[in-house]
């Protein structure tokens, strides 16, 4: 049985020449887990926040194919390399968080590859196996594929906003790692 969340990279590194501070520019639309998702039509921080008695927030800017395309494509560039798939720029998103997020099992997307790129190791993501849990930390620069089928929580180990890239999969875990290139992170 495969862990649900290996690592299967290392050494990610956005170029210097993208300006991340756009990012705390955009504006932030408060959705509800399992309301409809909103549109797609403007750059936001679509926020779950607070959802169950934590308090806390994860929030996606999504589709940044459309409106950071530097972004979205050197990560396809970067993750053709490790998965032997086509990959769209169009599903490349930041995701941050902040505080600690209630467990739960994500509302579209049933896999996702996650990418540690600023203060990631200010959160232990928590995965429930069973009767016990285990804890995993992302590494700034490493890149994870996660079964987010799977009911996990985020628990904060210093309120310090960790912010990651997420590119999300209809596919099960099993599919996209059975689609990791020959010499990637196989047992």
């Amino acid at each position: 049985m495969l862990e649900p969340m290996i690592e299967i990279g290392t050494g990610f590194k956005l170029p210097e020449s993208i300006d991340l501070s756009t990012l705390n520019k955009l504006p932030v639309q408060v959705h509800k887990y399992g309301d409809p998702q909103p549109s797609k039509d403007t750059f936001r921080w679509m926020s779950y926040q607070n959802e169950g008695n934590i308090s806390g927030s994860i929030d996606f800017a999504r589709d940044c194919g459309k409106f950071f395309p530097e972004v979205a494509n050197y990560t396809v560039e970067y993750l053709s390399n490790l998965l032997d798939m086509h990959l769209s720029p169009n599903f490349v998103n930041f995701m941050k968080t902040n505080g600690n997020i209630t467990p739960h099992t994500d509302e579209v997307r049933k896999s996702c590859i996650n990418i540690g790129i600023e203060n990631t190791e200010s959160a232990i993501t928590r995965f429930y196996i069973n009767d016990t849990h285990k804890d995993y930390c992302v590494k700034p620069g490493s890149v994870y594929l996660v079964d987010v089928s799977k009911t996990h929580a985020v628990h904060s180990t210093n309120n310090i906003t960790r912010l990651l890239i997420t590119y999300g999969f209809v596919q099960t875990f099993d599919q996209i790692y059975n689609k990791l290139k020959h010499g990637i992170h196989k047992k």
